[in-house]
């Protein structure tokens, strides 16, 4: 799920970041942002399946959930750099797998906890620093204390980075539906659906922040929903 009323997309460049870079990202350009709920990134097997499935997809930057890889670790491949974070137990764990011609953008990563993570970037030509914050929101059998520690920890982020241009992406664990009246500005014309208890958490946390649902604000395939 992509919360966020601005998105930007880059292609591949022939050279990597540096005084050889003629190619240097502009605002003009773009730069692909995706979020997966991998349910274990946790082997080498895992990650490698996790490749071969993003093949044909245009991407720059993808926040993960439920990656399950121990501990907290930042690691450059070939093609990607990834981050994970998760605390001792559980099955949650996020991070992020960014493409290495982004690497000298990269301010850095932060684990907030094993439900939120933070990518801060500075783009050329872009005035405001990104802050993608990647979550997984507990589900609908979790326990109060549990959302309510989630979502505060959320708006924490959001108040301290409020000068960034910010994009909430991740696994909400919700059904937001349909737009329910007038009031609820933030979400668009093309909700289905009925709404969750969670949906309505969600729902009000973004009229909270003034943040956008931009799954809302674009017509899907039928075939997909």
């Amino acid at each position: 799920m992509n919360i966020k009323f601005n998105q930007h997309t880059l292609p591949a460049r022939p050279v990597t970041v540096g005084e050889s870079d003629h190619y240097p990202l502009t605002a003009s350009n773009k730069i692909y942002i995706a979020t997966i709920n991998t349910r274990t990134l946790r082997t080498s097997e895992s990650l490698l399946e996790l490749k071969e499935a993003l093949k044909d997809i245009h991407w720059d930057i993808i926040g993960i959930s439920e990656m399950r890889r121990a501990g907290e670790a930042i690691k450059e491949h070939s093609e990607y750099i990834i981050y994970n974070k998760r605390e001792l137990g559980g099955q949650r764990g996020v991070g992020f797998m960014v493409k290495i011609h982004l690497k000298n953008y990269i301010q850095d990563f932060l684990g907030v906890t094993d439900r939120i993570a933070m990518l801060n970037m500075k783009i050329l030509n872009f005035k405001k620093k990104w802050t993608i914050i990647q979550v997984y929101a507990p589900t609908e059998q979790a326990n109060k204390s549990e959302y309510e520690l989630f979502y505060s920890k959320l708006s924490q982020i959001i108040i301290t980075h409020s000068n960034n241009t910010i994009i909430l992406i991740g696994d909400f664990n919700t059904q937001v539906g349909a737009k329910q009246n007038e009031d609820e500005y933030v979400l668009g014309k093309f909700g289905h659906g009925k709404r969750s208890e969670n949906g309505q958490r969600l729902v009000d946390f973004l009229l909270e922040h003034n943040l956008t649902l931009l799954n809302s604000i674009f017509k899907k395939n039928e075939n997909n929903k």
